[in-house]
């Protein structure tokens, strides 16, 4: 992230500056190595008891990620370890180097910024990801991706607006792949950028052939980005492109990014958003409430929705505070000049409510589940014979 926002050298000064700190707080007798990158490998030629190690690289992590300063910036760095002890986790350096790697893995998917010790276990789960990752590789040069469609509906006029693309991946082997299992890694290895990409080239032709086969001139699209594309130089222009390419207006497309697009680099993030809505490109926040929700954000951002996450409009009714939540959020985006969606409508109460509350739009299986684009047609065509 440094690197992409305050450029390169800013990037390797934060990483010789973070060596020094390394170096005054390593324990006695441990010996500091750069690996690469942003790795580094810390080397104890002791054989202290396991516990005696997790409780000194705790230590060390914490005072690691002390802020640090770097050009008028204060800058705040998370820390994530994996240990490998000899001989439990190998005989040779090449054992310990990829037991280390995998516990360093395990660590940052468990808890960013947390420490793992190696456990054999580990070694299947990093085989499979290693595998899985080839595997996606292939899958996108090779048509085992797809978009289903997941429709969201006017709550006033009952009428299906636009269609969320969301991303299935039919593995050779394993059948359907939940993108919960994927997304995270491509988001990990750097194959979000082409993913998203991939969504949504195909999510734009997908609904020209909508268009034109159920005579939903204004039907639009609404595909997820994540905060890594949005901060992936070129990202406008990709999209304006692909825009080009289909024939589309802008106003076809809308862009649903996560609250985490407010950590990064907030000048970068904001020009993005900014190029893209002053084009005609719809932006919403989505998920509401499971990240880091920071009003100042909103009012520094061009949003017009915000879309409430399923897990308030599921516990809406079995607490008198989760319905008033819900209320609230509806009430903020109101007044923040926001219309709002209602992710995960399942019954008919939750989607009275909505709609006596004012959400402008409403999602959920109450409504359709997401579809494959030959399901969605017809599907379309019959919701248009009962208007």
């Amino acid at each position: 992230m440094i690197n992409d926002s305050l450029g390169h050298e800013a990037g390797d000064a934060v990483i010789k500056a973070m060596a020094g700190r390394l170096v005054r707080l390593l324990p006695e007798n441990w010996e500091l190595g750069h690996f690469g990158g942003d790795e580094s490998i810390l080397r104890s030629p002791l054989r202290p008891e396991k516990s005696t190690v997790e409780e000194q690289l705790t230590e060390l992590l914490s005072r690691v990620r002390e802020p640090m300063h770097h050009a008028g910036r204060e800058l705040f760095i998370s820390v994530s370890a994996g240990v490998a002890v000899h001989p439990a986790a190998g005989e040779s350096a090449e054992d310990l180097f990829r037991a280390a790697d995998a516990a360093l893995h395990a660590a940052k998917q468990g808890n960013r910024g947390g420490l793992r010790t190696f456990e054999p276990a580990l070694s299947q789960l990093s085989f499979r990801r290693l595998t899985m990752e080839s595997d996606l590789r292939k899958a996108l040069s090779e048509g085992q991706l797809d978009n289903f469609y997941q429709p969201i509906v006017d709550s006033q006029h009952q009428t299906i607006v636009s269609g969320e693309a969301l991303i299935r991946w039919d593995h050779p082997e394993f059948g359907l792949v939940s993108p919960a299992a994927f997304i995270p890694m491509a988001e990990e290895t750097g194959l979000i950028a082409p993913l998203g990409e991939w969504v949504l080239r195909r999510g734009l032709a997908d609904l020209v052939d909508l268009r034109r086969s159920t005579a939903i001139p204004d039907l639009r699209l609404s595909v997820n980005v994540s905060a890594q594309q949005v901060m992936q130089a070129g990202f406008t222009e990709m999209v304006h492109q692909a825009l080009a390419e289909n024939r589309l207006a802008p106003t076809a497309l809308q862009i649903e990014i996560t609250e985490e697009v407010f950590l990064q680099d907030l000048s970068t993030s904001r020009d993005t958003l900014e190029s893209l809505h002053a084009s005609g490109i719809t932006l919403a926040v989505d998920d509401f409430g499971t990240g880091y929700s920071a009003l100042s954000y909103f009012k520094r951002m061009p949003i017009d929705l915000l879309k409430i996450d399923k897990s308030f409009i599921h516990d809406m009714f079995l607490r008198d505070r989760d319905l008033q939540l819900v209320g609230a959020v509806v009430s903020l985006a109101h007044g923040l000049g926001m219309r709002v969606v209602a992710e995960g409508v399942e019954t008919e109460e939750q989607r009275a409510h909505l709609q006596l509350i004012g959400c402008e739009y409403l999602q959920g299986f109450l409504l359709a589940r997401p579809m494959r684009k030959d399901d969605l047609a017809p599907f379309l065509r019959e919701q248009l014979q009962h208007e």
